[in-house]
């Protein structure tokens, strides 16, 4: 009674520290099979990045108190620290003597419908990958019939940072070891199977992190990206006079929510203000050329700010290349010139980059054409293409082949936009 009144004044008062300090994001798998409102005995199975984890999870399943398997290690410390494991739920797993006290005490638990916490990983990581995973969880899931709940957490703890974590769908040990006494095999491949469930949520944790990133309309983090485009509005608006054209059904090719490619050609200095301005609703990141970057520090600084991302245009550049797919993994707009220079007298040819990107990331690629005109009120027109799939490619060709195709596709759209257009400039001199 005295140490469930003391986790109880405990929790009480760290509530509020917690909602400040860990500020948790919590993403679901699939929530309807799984949510934070777990019924009944589970056992939640966890990668381990920090002892900050366990007071994360502590808050993250409401009304439940969380039972948590802890080293000799921890209990070890201190006799406070060890009295302070034992009122927050910690069950002692003494690894010296290989004593095995701790599976019954834990299928106890179960079977009274208490929720159990095991970091099979079995100590703190000592590099950035997972570690191997101990099947003693499994035995205590034979034993007790509960379900396994994966979860997730990168481990990011710090007042100005925001701990996630990922809730998986429940795992029962019976879709996987079909006999009540397995073999050491047997135990062996269904933990690396569940393992490999755990680095699943990972990868679904490190998408919804990008897309938190680059997908979301409005951020404080991207405060001086999402405030320039505001600028960029009325700069179009009143400086640059250019218009929409040639939308007609493709009006819908304003409201792609997902990752998107933007290529144009390159007939002013103005393209990329006008670029923005045609798709204003989405926070576009800008390959720019490092002629515009190198020497000038307080330039890149504020291009940086904007989102733009320096390129080398005569070598592969794989740090912007990364970066791009990055931004495109996670559901942003990636925008570029890829004649790589601006070009007056007709379209030239184009280098590989947009068909690089949309093949490696399954990303599709919307072509316009700006179209100059040296008189009226509207001196620039842009013109949008017919979207270009990556999936529409034979599944037979190589990889070098599809990006060749795939560039040609691009070029051939926005060639067939200029022969159509081009021809209504006074003058692409003047």
């Amino acid at each position: 009674m005295i140490v469930w009144l003391l986790y109880v004044i405990g929790i009480i008062l760290a509530w509020p520290i917690q909602l400040i300090f860990f500020k948790r994001k919590t993403y679901y798998v699939n929530k309807k099979a799984q949510s934070r409102w777990i019924k009944g005995g589970a056992i939640l199975i966890s990668n381990h990045k920090s002892f900050k984890d366990f007071m994360v999870y502590i808050f993250a399943f409401p009304f439940r108190k969380i039972y948590c398997l802890m080293s000799e290690k921890v209990f070890g410390i201190n006799k406070m620290v060890s009295f302070l494991s034992m009122v927050m739920g910690g069950i002692l797993v003494d690894r010296r003597d290989y004593n095995f006290g701790f599976i019954e005490k834990s299928v106890e638990l179960l079977n009274k419908n208490k929720l159990l916490m095991v970091f099979p990983e079995g100590k703190l990581p000592t590099s950035t990958q997972m570690g191997a995973f101990y099947p003693s969880y499994i035995m205590i899931a034979l034993k007790s019939g509960k379900p396994i709940i994966p979860l997730y957490t990168p481990g990011r703890y710090g007042i100005f940072k925001r701990a996630r974590m990922v809730v998986g769908e429940p795992i029962y040990i019976k879709d996987y070891i079909k006999t009540d006494n397995p073999t050491k095999e047997e135990l062996n491949e269904a933990n690396i199977k569940i393992r490999k469930k755990v680095l699943e949520l990972e990868a679904f944790c490190k998408k919804k992190m990008l897309e938190e990133k680059y997908h979301r309309f409005f951020s404080f983090r991207h405060f001086l990206q999402d405030f320039g485009r505001l600028h960029v509005f009325f700069i179009d608006l009143i400086v640059l006079r250019f218009k929409r054209a040639n939308l007609g059904e493709k009006k819908y090719k304003q409201k792609i929510n997902d990752n998107l490619i933007i290529v144009s050609n390159h007939v002013s200095f103005s393209d990329p203000l006008i670029i923005m301005g045609t798709y204003l609703r989405r926070r576009q990141h800008m390959l720019v050329s490092e002629v515009v970057y190198d020497g000038h520090k307080i330039r890149s600084r504020a291009l940086n700010d904007l989102g733009c991302i320096r390129i080398d245009r005569y070598n592969f550049d794989a740090k912007a290349m990364e970066k791009c797919e990055d931004i495109l993994n996670g559901k942003g707009v990636v925008s570029l010139f890829p004649e790589g220079h601006i070009s007056r007298e007709g379209l030239s040819e184009f280098k590989m980059g947009a068909a690089y990107l949309s093949l490696k990331t399954n990303t599709r690629v919307l072509p316009l054409y700006i179209e100059y005109r040296s008189r009226g009120y509207f001196r620039f027109i842009v013109h949008y293409g017919d979207l270009v799939d990556p999936n529409d490619l034979d599944e037979n060709l190589n990889r070098n082949e599809k990006i060749k195709l795939l560039n040609e596709k691009i070029y051939n759209n926005i060639k067939g936009m200029e022969a159509k257009f081009g021809g209504k400039m006074e003058s692409k001199n003047a």
